[in-house]
């Protein structure tokens, strides 16, 4: 039967009144470790005493029991007093199956000094060791006790402690006496201010290999990105295995680590400064320029995990990328890297052997938008032709917020495919570099006419006027709409106006001038299109958008989604 902490989670019974397994002191026990270490040091309870005092303090065993203890120890033999602290609560008590197992070579009897081999559990150090010895006898070698001693989650303060008094000898499971050396690692950044601080400990002969491992493990920055100064100099790594003495390090010298990538990142802040006083004169072809010199800095920046290594400067990538992510959006060359990019997946390219390939070019009719033709092959055959712009909302024309998105311009492609009055859209993320900005991809409408090559009827052009009203569609021009092969209304381009107004106004207006005609219009594309279905699947095929929005932060507001504005609509 299980019973219950105070914080509800069960303890086993396992049927008996000794299952409560008793906790190791783990205080005592390094104390009794430290007695025997001291005393084979030399060292008398006189001196032993307040050495404990200073590390233990309230939890230091009393005097007469170090005295004891120690009188033991200098005989030879092993403490009676320490088996108190490892009583098993239950004589068939079993270590936990998921515990690992060091074999430990210990004294099971003074007199026949005959050893055996006995299994004692490497305790996980994250979580409170609930643990007891399973041969606790009089006989116990405090080897045993130590060698599980430094599994302690405790255990690293107490000999760090204990390593400082002794002036660099440190307490070993073996007994063994060596040198060590206690170090300052820093690492600071390309203007020598200090990121992070941490105090390690290593014997005299440990390399510099050694070092740079620990400094990885510490830190998280690769062997290869790390760059080691000690008082001044740099400590060169060529050579690995040169021990740390060799290296010219000393007892408390203090290491100086370094990123490599340092000297880049200087440059990036730099370019992002010149960006800033050409945005003040407004050059615009010199704040481009700048901002692409910073972003060619910060090539291989995520492979070498460098703001992993110093956070605190990830805060500056971030705003030089609220900054000046429009300049890089609505780059031909970085919309081209984002084709190359979404296509490649699109498609199905092999990574190890790619056949897509992205031939981009500037659109002679595209204005003021700006946009790419882009042609498709896969192993040298077209798989298709897109017009790709930047998504209004991301840029700087449609309002002081460059990172405000919106969303109707990207509901309005989705529903125009849908009802098939629209090309077939993709939304293409920019990749490459700022990851805020967003591309919109139509594929080419086969057999397209625009309105300026074709007569357009008077219910398609009612049609138009129908979507305009009702999505507040403006840059209507006759090179933006069209028929497609099946002589049928098609918008393969347009930008969102103003909404000021109701959804009862937009129809009002649709309505001005052959109300009749214009209401049987109105009322066949509602059914034809499946309204308002459509509207509603059409804001689902967004939500991967709205994902990505949220993610980076842009921002953006779920009353200004379409659907809430044409609820008056629906009344034909």
């Amino acid at each position: 039967m299980d019973s219950h902490n105070e914080d509800g989670s069960s303890i086993s019974s396992n049927n008996g009144p000794a299952n409560s397994h008793e906790s190791i002191n783990w205080a005592n026990i390094e104390q009794y470790s430290i007695i025997k270490f001291l005393t084979k040091e030399g060292s008398t309870p006189m001196e032993i005493y307040p050495r404990l005092q200073t590390i233990f303090q309230e939890k230091t065993l009393p005097e007469v029991q170090v005295y004891y203890t120690a009188g033991r120890f200098a005989e030879g033999r092993e403490s009676i007093i320490m088996l108190e602290d490892f009583k098993l609560a239950e004589t068939n008590y079993e270590p936990s199956p998921t515990a690992s197992y060091t074999n430990v070579s210990i004294e099971s009897n003074e007199a026949q000094k005959q050893e055996e081999e006995i299994q004692i559990p490497n305790f996980n150090t994250n979580r409170e060791v609930d643990f007891t010895l399973k041969q606790a006898t009089g006989n116990e070698d405090m080897s045993s006790v130590v060698s599980s001693l430094f599994e302690n989650p405790s255990y690293s303060t107490s000999s760090y402690a204990l390593t400082k008094q002794l002036g660099g000898r440190q307490l070993h499971w073996s007994w063994n006496l060596f040198e060590i050396m206690d170090l300052l690692i820093s690492l600071h950044d390309n203007e020598g201010t200090s990121h992070k601080e941490t105090r390690l400990i290593f014997e005299n002969e440990a390399t510099i290999a050694e070092l740079k491992e620990t400094i990885y493990s510490t830190w998280s920055i690769d062997k290869k990105y790390q760059e080691l100064f000690c008082s001044g100099r740099v400590i060169h790594t060529i050579r690995n295995t040169n021990t740390l003495i060799k290296a010219g390090i000393k007892d408390d010298d203090t290491i100086i680590v370094k990123h490599t990538r340092l000297d880049n990142w200087a440059q990036f802040t730099k370019m992002v400064e010149i960006a800033r006083e050409a945005r003040k004169v407004k050059k615009e072809h010199k704040i481009k320029e700048a901002v692409n010199y910073a972003i060619n800095q910060l090539k291989g920046f995520k492979e070498a995990d460098f703001f992993l290594a110093y956070p605190a400067l990830l805060d500056t990538f971030t705003c030089f990328n609220k900054e000046f992510a429009h300049y890089v959006d609505t780059d031909h060359e970085y919309m081209t890297h984002a084709a190359q990019y979404y296509f490649s997946k699109l498609f199905n390219d092999d990574l190890e052997n790619p056949t897509v390939e992205s031939m981009c070019n500037p659109n002679p009719k595209s204005g003021a938008q700006g946009g790419l033709i882009c042609r498709i092959t896969k192993n040298g055959v077209d798989v298709g032709s897109y017009y790709i712009k930047p998504h209004l909302g991301l840029t700087p024309r449609s309002s002081s917020n460059p990172h405000y998105a919106d969303l109707r311009e990207l509901f309005v492609y989705r529903l125009l495919e849908l009802i098939k009055v629209g090309p077939v859209v993709h939304f293409l993320p920019n990749v490459y570099h700022s990851t805020f900005g967003l591309y919109i991809a139509t594929q080419e409408v086969q057999g397209f006419r625009t309105a300026a090559e074709v007569r357009m009827g008077a219910e398609q052009m009612y049609q138009l006027e129908l979507l305009q009203n009702a999505f507040y569609l403006i840059d209507l021009h006759t090179s933006n709409y069209g028929l497609d092969s099946d002589g049928q209304l098609c918008v393969v381009d347009f930008q969102i106006g103003s909404h000021a107004g109701s959804g009862k106004a937009a129809l009002e207006k649709y309505l001005k001038g052959q109300k009749e005609l214009r209401v049987k219009v109105g009322k066949d594309c509602f059914r034809a299109w499946g309204f308002p279905e459509t509207l509603d699947e059409a804001d689902d095929r967004i939500t991967n958008q709205k994902n990505f929005f949220e993610k980076k932060p842009i921002y953006f507001e779920d009353e200004e989604e379409p659907v809430a504005f044409f609820s008056a609509l629906w009344v034909f």
